[in-house]
């Protein structure tokens, strides 16, 4: 297996694409180069890529529905038939769901091929990039078949935020305001003080506290888990709306709800639901449930990776900076909480 290193370079600012070809050659990313994107990235940014590094391209219908075993066999057939071969290497060019995918082909693929990263939504660049781990959904839930399969290379040009719509956005922004509550209280600070639009070293923060984290536990043994904070019930609501909500609004609901049940246990600051949910409201995302009722969101809850049988096991922030793993919380807190945030 061509195996990937356990550590690879992360590089984010503006026009990195332009210096595509000779980064790749650098990291011993070698051709034949395989473009993995999907119908909305693709037609943005695909065929200048292709054209720089010889690339062939092959992409497929954009959106979480498309995160399926079906998708990663459809590819695996379009690469073979394209040539790429086990010295090759994937470029997966998009968002987090196309980073998921293509990760995945790249994982299982003949047994693995190397691939890079160019991320070019806010929530892939800070976020669901980093890391290593890639996969798809089953019909019960989210990401239950994957693999850690870290890139051999990140590469986010900041540039590609110019077309990204602003929906898209300020779901991302719901990962930033995460990764605040996870290690970063100065950018918590930052962002209650209500600049909406952030800077380039806000980005900077927050996929500095996700790289911290994966770097000490690269395989999610103990301190890595704490970057599932909001996820337990965002990953329920997502599945409920048959993915209509994006990742970062379920996320932004599920934070405000682990907070609050986070509070009821005695963990939480006082108040911090509500500085969380000030945060969130301006930043124009959501922080009702706008899908399901409290017990079907509860049931949605037990296809997740983290439960102890039908328990699931809960990352909760104690204060900005602070967030305690493997909480379990009493279903009647569960349900009290999820009652009082159907809206």
């Amino acid at each position: 297996m061509n195996q990937p290193p356990a550590d690879y370079t992360v590089q984010l600012g503006p026009g990195l694409l332009e210096r595509l070809t000779s980064t790749l050659a650098s990291h011993g990313l070698h051709p034949p180069y395989i473009v993995i994107s999907d119908s909305h990235v693709g037609p943005l940014y695909a065929e200048d890529v292709c054209r720089a590094i010889d690339g062939r391209l092959v992409t497929f219908p954009a959106g979480e529905q498309s995160k399926t075993l079906a998708t990663v066999e459809g590819l695996s057939e379009r690469c073979l038939n394209a040539g790429l071969e086990r010295g090759g290497t994937v470029i997966a060019l998009g968002g987090g769901v196309v980073g998921d995918v293509a990760g995945f082909v790249s994982a299982v693929y003949m047994r693995g091929v190397r691939w890079a990263a160019l991320p070019t939504s806010l929530l892939a660049m800070i976020d669901a990039s980093v890391g290593g781990k890639v996969g798809v959904d089953l019909t019960s839930g989210k990401n239950l078949i994957g693999a850690f399969y870290p890139p051999g290379l990140v590469l986010a040009d900041t540039r590609t935020l110019e077309t990204l719509p602003d929906e898209e956005f300020r779901a991302g922004m719901a990962e930033l305001v995460k990764a605040s509550l996870v290690g970063d209280p100065t950018l918590f600070d930052w962002l209650e003080a209500g600049d909406a639009r952030p800077s380039p070293r806000w980005l900077e923060r927050s996929l500095t506290v996700k790289l911290a984290i994966v770097e000490r536990d690269p395989y999610e043994q103990g301190e890595r888990a704490a970057l599932n904070l909001g996820h337990t019930v965002g990953h329920a609501l997502e599945r409920l709306s048959d993915y209509t909500l994006r990742h970062g609004e379920a996320i932004a609901i599920g934070l405000v709800a682990e907070t609050r049940m986070a509070e009821r246990l005695g963990l939480a600051e006082a108040g911090l639901a509500g500085r969380i949910e000030t945060v969130l409201s301006r930043l124009k995302l959501p922080v009702r449930i706008q899908n399901g009722t409290p017990g079907q969101v509860r049931l949605a809850m037990t296809a997740d990776k983290k439960r102890v049988g039908n328990a699931p096991r809960f990352a909760l922030p104690i204060s900005p900076g602070k967030v305690q793993t493997g909480c379990l919380v009493p279903d009647h807190f569960v349900f009290e909480v999820l009652e009082e945030m159907v809206r």
